[in-house]
């Protein structure tokens, strides 16, 4: 059996970022994602091997590119936007999971090696005994990396305090294979360096952020993560690393149509995110107005950030 499967520079560049968020939320989908007609086809036991990669891809990016200097400074004011790209690496553990056989199949309760959603062909299993054949799900995503876009709002700062909130509505991702997606987040960042003195030798900050990602009406996801950061300027260049603390977890909750739409059942699984902890080092230039940053951050899910800020 198969399974369906941030005077002169900030005004236009505000409005250039008021444009592609009204762009990026202008449109619908009405059509159900092949992920969701492909989901929809797993039991709860089926479906945990199978999304589970997808969930470590999410959880890495969504808890990912809060910061990219510890300079939070104690009063006075403060506003930047950014606009930051995500991306995870896709490696040949996350294409492939060890499967259940189904009941009829011998041996009973035995197992075989399938696609999971970033997997190629599903695999057949053919019984020995009685010549019955079982195809694995095919893969979703044929890729290496695993994006995800958000703009951020950064506003301060009070007593070394400064606010941070995300928020973006995507209509469809990978040309249909996702279902429309919203993502939001607040957290909050104070500075460290402020305690050191006068002059810090570095910039020091500690971070929480809270977000909430859903896809579709069958998947959410929350993620939280505590960051230590510290950072030295040098003329434009700002030099930033820092340790984190993170956790993601996604609940697939569906009817499972097992059948015909008349012989369902509702599936409702939690699974965790692969990310515990991750290390980050990165480079921001300043242009003043205009910030450009990258950093590469090294966890069990290695993934990159990088993108624009405008602002003061």
């Amino acid at each position: 059996m198969e399974h369906i499967g941030s005077e002169n520079i900030r005004k236009p560049a505000l409005a250039l970022f008021v444009g592609v968020v009204l762009l990026i939320g202008g449109t619908t989908a009405s059509a159900q994602s092949r992920f969701e007609v492909t989901i929809q086809q797993f039991n709860s036991d089926e479906v945990r091997g199978y999304v589970q990669p997808l969930g470590d891809m999410f959880g890495a990016n969504m808890n990912a590119g809060l910061s990219h200097s510890a300079d939070v400074g104690k009063d006075g004011f403060h506003f930047r936007i950014d606009i930051v790209g995500m991306i995870s690496v896709v490696s040949d553990e996350h294409r492939s999971y060890t499967a259940t056989l189904p009941s009829g199949f011998i041996p009973q309760g035995g197992s075989y090696q399938t696609a999971t959603v970033f997997g190629g062909a599903g695999t057949t299993f053919k019984d020995a005994n009685s010549g019955l054949e079982y195809r694995g799900s095919d893969g979703v995503f044929s890729t290496s990396l695993f994006p995800l876009f958000v703009p951020q709002v950064t506003i301060g700062t009070l007593f070394g305090t400064q606010a941070m909130v995300r928020y973006i509505y995507i209509p469809s991702l990978s040309g249909g294979k996702l279902p429309s997606s919203r993502l939001w987040g607040v957290g909050m960042r104070h500075s460290i360096s402020q305690y050191f003195g006068a002059t810090p030798p570095f910039d020091a900050a500690v971070a929480f952020f809270y977000s909430d990602f859903s896809l579709g009406n069958i998947v959410e996801l929350q993620g939280t993560v505590v960051d230590l950061q510290i950072s030295k300027s040098v003329l434009l260049f700002t030099f930033y690393g820092g340790i984190a603390v993170q956790q993601s977890s996604m609940e697939l909750r569906y009817n499972h149509q097992a059948t015909s739409a008349s012989n369902s059942n509702l599936v409702d699984v939690a699974l965790s995110g692969g990310n515990t902890f991750r290390v980050t080092t990165g480079l921001q230039i300043d242009l003043q107005a205009v910030r450009l940053f990258a950093d590469a951050n090294f966890g069990r899910i290695q993934h990159f950030t990088g993108g624009i800020g405008f602002g003061l």
